[in-house]
Formats: structure tokens, C-alpha cells, sequence
């Protein structure tokens, strides 16, 4: 095993310490700085849901064993609408607009749609060679280096999506937004690290989540300006907004 509860408890600890940072220094003067902190807390409940699953991992008849496993992957539904939130933080009001108006609601509603895999599955069972979290029963168990989350989920068809929702809904409006390296840094590290690290097998998908809050750390001490250089960088997005009105 790669990863271990030790390892989750530290993320766990890093990533409320990422969100307490941004909140002490940057929501009192930074009126977008929400989008960050609100982005962070989801990202780091994952960290916090996989230290907690340690506790019960492997046993699959255990009721908290199987509640867990079905938070995660509702977890992973709805984590296209907080990786856009942070992304919209530092772009230009038209890019958060965007976002605010389009973005999030899509995101939403493709979460919803993405949910709704966990009802009605025994018309059209899933397929483990298409869907990497579906399995035979609900359980999260240890896999090669991670443990995996199985569920009995609907198969993709006309009116029920795939998991390529998930990416594209991930990956394709940071794009929109003009957004390309951090969308990009996020699927080489996110997904594709993922996979790599589990050979293919299906525990990607949550090693992708353990890693998730490293990726949150990288991202935005790249984006964040140091506390005292705040009101420099407030000023100048201001007058950057203020242009973007007049023309």
C-alpha cells in the first residue's frame, strides 16, 4: 500500500490549515476569496471522508462501511462544481459571470444526473470494464496500492450518463475560461497520475481523490498573491474590472 490513514489524517490537517489561511487573510479584503475557501473545504471533506473509511475498509457487510462508500461517490458527482468555483477566482469578471450564470448550474445539474447512477440500477446493471466504481455490491476495500469504491450503479445510456461526464464537466470550462494550464496540471496530476499509479485498475479514481488536496495546495500558491502584496493585486483586478465596463 501507497497511501495509508496516517497519510489521509495529515492531508485532512493541511487542507483546513489551506482554508483557514485564505480565510484569515484574504475574505476580510477579497470579496471573490470565497470561491477559493468554499473550494478547499469540499476538496479537503473528501481527505477527511477517506481518513474516516480506514476505520471500517474491507468490511463490506458493515452498514458504515457502505454509508461511507455511497458519500464518496456523491462526493465525486458535485466535485466539477467547486474545481470551476476555484478556477473562476482570479479571471476577469466576464470569465466569473460566466460561471455564475452557465457554469455552475450545468455543473449541478450534471451532478444530479451523475447521482442518480445509485437508483434503478437493477434495469441496466453496470459494466466494471466501462464504469470504474461499478461492482457487484457497495463496499470500499483495498485494492494494489489504494483502497476502491465499488457501488451498483445504472449503466450510461440515452437519458444516464457515463463517467465521461464527470471529465468533461471537470476539464472543459476552466478551458472556456481561458484556463488552460491549471486545467491541464489538473488532469495530468489528477486522473492520468491516477491511473498510472493503479495500473488502470480501479482505484484510480480514488487515489485521484486522496491526492486531490495536493493539488489544491500547488494550484493556489500559483494563483494567491502574498498577504502583504494583497491590496497591490486587489487594485489591480479592480481597474481591470473598471476597464472592462467602460469598454
Amino acid at each position: 500500500m501507497c497511501f495509508n490513514q496516517q497519510i489521509a489524517g495529515i492531508f485532512t490537517v493541511v487542507g483546513f490549515l489551506l482554508a483557514l489561511y485564505v480565510k484569515i487573510f484574504f475574505m476580510k479584503k477579497d470579496e471573490h476569496a470565497w470561491r477559493l475557501f468554499y473550494g478547499i473545504l469540499y476538496f479537503t471533506s473528501m481527505e477527511l471522508l477517506q481518513f474516516v473509511q480506514y476505520f471500517w475498509v474491507d468490511q463490506c457487510d458493515n452498514m458504515w462501511n457502505q454509508i461511507l462508500t455511497i458519500v464518496g461517490i456523491l462526493h465525486i458527482c458535485f466535485q466539477p462544481v467547486f474545481s470551476n468555483l476555484m478556477a473562476s477566482y482570479d479571471k476577469p469578471q466576464k470569465h466569473r459571470r460566466l460561471f455564475d450564470t452557465f457554469v455552475r448550474p450545468l455543473t449541478i445539474i450534471g451532478g444530479l444526473f451523475l447521482a442518480s447512477k445509485l437508483f434503478f440500477y437493477d434495469f441496466s446493471p453496470c459494466d466494471p470494464l466501462v464504469e470504474p466504481l461499478c461492482g457487484e455490491r457497495t463496499c470500499t476495500f483495498y485494492g494494489a496500492v489504494h483502497f476502491v469504491w465499488h457501488a451498483k450503479l445504472r449503466a450510461p445510456n440515452y437519458f444516464t450518463p457515463g463517467a465521461f461526464l464527470h471529465a468533461f464537466l471537470m476539464f472543459v470550462p476552466p478551458l472556456i475560461m481561458k484556463n488552460t494550464f491549471s486545467s491541464l496540471g489538473l488532469l495530468i496530476t489528477g486522473p492520468l497520475l491516477g491511473w498510472y499509479l493503479s495500473r488502470g485498475h480501479s482505484e484510480w479514481a480514488t487515489i485521484w481523490c486522496f491526492w486531490s488536496i495536493v493539488q489544491n495546495v500547488i494550484s493556489i500558491c500559483l494563483c494567491l498573491p502574498r498577504p502583504s502584496k494583497l491590496d497591490n493585486f486587489l487594485q489591480l483586478r479592480r481597474a481591470k474590472e473598471k476597464k472592462e465596463k467602460l469598454d
